[in-house]
């Protein structure tokens, strides 16, 4: 229950969540899983990492970056179920973090989308990139207040130094999108 999260001090919730994170790396790695178990496991891990992060995980650089690897491994055999799990939770990430427009959840999610694109068709089409990149900026910027100016718009156009690396990436899905789409992209976003 909620109260039993409040009795405990932030290092013990922070040692925790490391270790949820960490299981859950594990139990992604292939050949420790199959997709029924992940589909019903992963669920569960992302409950925990929800509680003890307090819904902010904008900063997990390291569980996000462990987490593309070993989604990557799988290559061309990730389950769509397993990686749409994902992506959703993802997003939920964006949603439920404050400031995440120049986190590591805001560049790990891109640089994934990237990867996936760059092994083919099959595991990510181009329209799905398209549209979970419309999604993660809508969901980054979706805990700026109106009164706020640092929009995705106003540091596309910044030289806002912790922002180019996100930028490099949404420019490197840029350059395989048809033009058309890349036009679409950019008028949804609002650059």
């Amino acid at each position: 229950s909620e109260l039993q999260w409040k009795d405990i001090d932030k290092s013990s919730l922070r040692l925790l969540l490391d270790l949820v994170e960490g299981s859950l790396i594990h139990l992604l790695q292939p050949g420790v899983s199959n997709e029924k178990a992940l589909l019903s496991q992963c669920p569960r891990f992302f409950i925990a990492i929800r509680e003890l992060s307090n819904g902010n995980m904008v900063d997990e650089h390291c569980f996000f970056t462990s987490l593309s690897h070993v989604l990557l491994r799988y290559k061309l055999k990730l389950p769509h179920s397993v990686r749409d799990l994902f992506v959703g939770e993802w997003l939920n990430w964006f949603k439920t973090s404050k400031n995440c427009m120049t986190g590591a959840v805001h560049l790990c999610f891109i640089t994934l989308l990237n990867e996936w694109a760059s092994l083919g068709n099959v595991l990510l089409p181009i329209d799905t990139m398209i549209s979970w990149s419309e999604d993660a900026v809508n969901a980054a910027e979706s805990d700026i207040d109106s009164a706020e100016t640092v929009t995705f718009r106003s540091l596309w156009e910044s030289d806002d130094q912790k922002f180019q690396m996100i930028k490099s990436q949404y420019s490197r899905m840029l350059k395989i999108v048809p033009a058309d789409r890349a036009a679409t992209w950019r008028e949804a976003v609002g650059i």
